[in-house]
């Protein structure tokens, strides 16, 4: 489970510098459009759809990981409740069988 969270952070981390990425790419495309003739600002166009199908691919990434961080954290709750009846029955064998 904490290899699990561990990839959830990595990804999150990788999520945010590529949102940011995308910040500082947005900045300069508005910069370059204000001054180019067409073709440069076709090239950034083209470059942000990526970064932005990257964001979005990562995005979904996280979102699963966080989903089977769930299911395990569901998992593991249900097998320590268990783990604590099976407890109270070999207790209450053992009393049981010293009376």
């Amino acid at each position: 489970m904490c290899l699990l969270r561990h990839e959830v952070d990595v990804l999150r981390s990788e999520n945010r510098a590529k949102t940011d990425e995308i910040a500082n790419l947005k900045e300069g495309i508005k910069q370059a459009m204000q001054q180019d003739n067409g073709t440069l600002s076709s090239h950034f166009g083209n470059l942000l759809e990526n970064q932005t199908r990257e964001v979005c691919r990562l995005k979904k990434i996280i979102e699963e990981y966080e989903r089977r961080e769930r299911v395990c954290q569901r998992k593991w709750t249900s097998l320590l409740q268990e783990n604590l009846h099976l407890q109270e029955k070999v207790q209450a064998g053992a009393q049981q069988m010293i009376r």
